[in-house]
């Protein structure tokens, strides 16, 4: 199992241990930076690693283009981001019949939790436009359409460009 040692430039032993500082403001510009040239650096020096290409979207995403208008889209082509969290309760704002006026008039920025509203922020810092996230992007109030798209879940997240994970949030 790996570990890794973190040490302040000034230490001694800095010289022998190749790693970053740790970034502790994640929603700075700085962090978003920093993500970026990960993900760039990947894309061009790991073969393993998936390439930006356009790849077949989930029935439907986020358009994230501008964050304070999200919209949801259906569209067939392009990279997105996945949203894996914790719902915790029943989500008092999700998908349901309402589809039509999100499509239309896009999501309500103030009705949204924050880590949703962070993972759309992230997804436009990250220079992407499109956020799959399953209380959005599956119909809550209809059996069929959550049948169908839970059976696509892996897809959905094998063909991720990237995969926010919100691991804990406060309240």
């Amino acid at each position: 199992m790996p570990f890794y040692v973190i040490v302040d430039t000034d230490d001694n032993a800095a010289c022998y241990i190749a790693a970053r500082e740790l970034v502790l403001d994640v929603a700075s510009l700085a962090s978003y930076k920093l993500a970026s040239e990960c993900i760039a650096e990947c894309t061009r020096h790991h073969d393993s690693c998936p390439k930006p290409d356009q790849t077949i979207l989930p029935t439907r995403v986020i358009d994230c283009s501008e964050p304070n208008r999200p919209k949801m889209v259906i569209c067939t082509q392009g990279s997105y981001v996945a949203l894996s969290y914790v719902w915790g309760e029943t989500q008092p704002y999700s998908t349901t019949a309402n589809i039509d006026s999100l499509v239309r008039d896009g999501l309500d920025i103030e009705k949204l939790p924050k880590t949703i509203k962070d993972a759309i922020l992230s997804t436009c810092r990250l220079g992407l436009r499109y956020l799959w996230i399953d209380a959005f992007c599956i119909l809550q109030d209809s059996r069929k359409d959550k049948n169908r798209e839970i059976r696509q879940m892996r897809r959905i997240y094998r063909d991720a460009y990237v995969t926010i994970v919100a691991a804990s949030a406060g309240k």
